[in-house]
């Protein structure tokens, strides 16, 4: 009889033992089942912020003009757009952040030229009020290189005409 007893214990201990596992296998299956969605997610999203961070950036090509050594456009910066609600005097201050450095020129209150070859840049703008208080802005401007189509190279291989018979 104690034998019986002993035997259904250790029947009984294995069932829970097997229980207690498989219950801690499946809370750990759903432990890394929400860190892989969790990272799915991140991930989605990052592609998402690069996405609309790529279809935020102004495009410009050099424009093809039959002339190999042009290597630079001119850009207008306009933040003539720019105010104050308090209809305080505003200054601009134009920066290059990133990007090759290029000189820009002043043309008016809000508007400036820079000339700039091939590259990327980021242009901010800061915009300043007689208190101090400041406003920015800032966009990704690429310009590519002029663009040209390689020339079409022919020739034909053939034999030069016999020379005319000598009299």
């Amino acid at each position: 009889m104690e034998r019986i007893a002993t035997i259904a214990l250790l029947v009984l201990s294995a069932a829970g033992l097997y229980i207690l596992k498989t219950d801690q296998m499946v809370r750990l299956q759903a432990e890394a089942d929400a860190v892989a969605l969790t990272v799915a997610e991140d991930a989605e999203a990052a592609a998402a912020t690069a996405a609309a961070a790529e279809a935020a950036k102004i495009y410009f090509v050099v424009p093809h003009d039959s002339d190999g050594r042009t290597r630079s456009i001119d850009l207008v910066l306009d933040g003539s757009a720019s105010a104050d609600s308090d209809l305080d005097g505003i200054g601009f201050d134009w920066k290059i952040t990133d990007g090759p450095q290029a000189l820009i020129t002043a043309i008016d209150s809000g508007r400036a030229t820079v000339r700039v070859e091939p590259g990327e840049y980021t242009f901010v703008l800061s915009v300043s009020d007689t208190y101090g208080s400041t406003s920015t802005a800032s966009n990704i401007v690429t310009v590519e290189d002029e663009p040209n189509d390689a020339p079409s190279a022919e020739f034909d291989v053939y034999l030069p005409p016999p020379p005319p018979p000598k009299d």
